[in-house]
């Protein structure tokens, strides 16, 4: 009898370490964010899931960590590039100027931005007074990195 008992206690022990550890990988599993779709295939995306996660989380930070917006004249440069969308289907820039964006939803992979490596680039939302600037690459990196750090 004590047999069966030791039996089931290491089967309910080994139970309990398999539900553990599948709560430890859900939470862990990485969810692509939604607007990376805009951009970026089904395959494309399951391809970086697969082979390279850490970067859908860099994407998913991008989406919302790339920029700021401010009213034209309150930095300390002056945004001369017009914001346009790119049609990523067709791979071109739509030659209009983007007159308004929804700043709750804003999504930096519908439209045809140039990061500098070193410096914030601006861009001009139609003849508002308003500017979106873009965080620069290294910028970007450097905080995806000080936020991996604080989840630590």
């Amino acid at each position: 009898m004590l047999n069966i008992k030791n039996a089931i206690g290491c089967l309910l022990f080994v139970l309990a370490l398999l539900s553990f550890s599948n709560t430890i990988n859900a939470q862990n599993e990485i969810k692509p964010d939604e607007r990376l779709f805009v951009k970026y295939s089904q395959t494309y995306i399951s391809n970086l899931l697969e082979n390279n996660p850490d970067m859908i989380n860099y994407l998913n930070f991008i989406l919302d960590n790339s920029c700021y917006f401010v009213t034209d004249g309150n930095e300390k440069f002056v945004a001369s590039q017009q914001l346009k969308l790119f049609d990523n289907s067709l791979k071109t820039v739509i030659d209009i100027p983007v007159n308004s964006v929804n700043k709750s939803d804003f999504n930096i992979l519908k439209y045809d931005i140039q990061l500098n490596y070193t410096q914030r680039t601006a861009y001009k939302i139609g003849n508002s007074n308003e500017v979106v600037v873009f965080y620069s690459s290294k910028e970007m990196a450097d905080r995806y990195n000080k936020s991996k750090q604080s989840v630590k």
